[in-house]
């Protein structure tokens, strides 16, 4: 009896545990299977696959409508807006910004951090 009951616990703390890590507030993909490594970040590689996931849909020249009259398609674009305070502030949701991407979850910790590090590193390319 003892038995069953710990098994039959086990398994509803489980079914808990698995529900509650299936309902994240964010994302935390990386598009393109990259890692969150920060050191040496660039836009080919680490940047473009993000954008082109999250913020493209809505900020690209696909659009005859950017979103806010804001383009964040191509190297030169991005940088414009990673050199002022909106990029950062709109994806880490900070008071005061639009949250993006828009309706959506925050992006992950690791986008995030790859945005950041990317500015921080004076826009590799």
């Amino acid at each position: 009896m003892k038995k069953t009951l710990y098994f039959l616990g086990s398994v509803f703390v489980s079914a808990i545990l698995f529900q509650l890590s299936c309902t994240k507030n964010n994302i935390d993909q990386i598009p393109g299977g990259n890692t969150c490594d920060t050191t040496h970040v660039s836009y080919q590689a680490d940047v473009l696959p993000i954008m082109q996931t999250y913020c493209y849909p809505c900020h690209s020249n696909n659009n005859k409508v950017f979103a806010n009259g804001v383009n964040l398609e191509g190297y030169d674009n991005l940088k414009g807006w990673g050199l002022s305070i909106y990029l950062l502030g709109d994806i880490r949701h900070e008071s005061g910004f639009t949250a993006m991407p828009y309706g959506k979850p925050k992006l992950g910790d690791c986008s995030i951090n790859i945005m950041t590090a990317w500015i921080n590193q004076d826009f590799p390319r």
